[in-house]
């Protein structure tokens, strides 16, 4: 009984401390910097290296459609996405936002407004 009451108490010792590593991560985070000032040509050259982007993610999914890696539906969804999300990033002015992983505690922003819409 000592032995499984042991067990019991690391184990919720352990459970309690992980919740509290992520907190301080998330709060204590290095990555949170002021947005930084573009010149006109830095933002020139950031839009066209993400057009460029973007036109050869494009033609690479046309690619993996016409090798028959994917179905043609879904090329044609991985494309709508992809042009929805070059739309959004233009109008934003193409800012960098870095990836957060969830590890599936929560769910994203973008996660969330594509629930609300459907």
């Amino acid at each position: 009984m000592k032995k499984i009451m042991s067990v019991l108490f690391a184990l919720a010792l352990v459970l309690s401390s992980v919740g509290l590593t992520a907190h301080a991560e998330e709060s204590n985070s290095p990555n949170k910097m002021a947005p930084a000032k573009l010149t006109e040509t830095q933002k020139k050259e950031l839009t066209k290296l993400q057009k460029e982007i973007l036109e050869k993610k494009q033609a690479l999914i046309k690619k993996y459609v016409e090798y028959g890696l994917i179905p043609k539906e879904k090329g044609e969804k991985i494309l709508s996405h992809l042009e929805e999300h070059a739309k959004r990033m233009e109008k934003e002015g193409f800012k960098f936002y870095p990836h957060h992983h969830h590890h599936g505690f929560k769910k994203g922003p973008h996660e969330e407004k594509q629930e609300n819409s459907q």
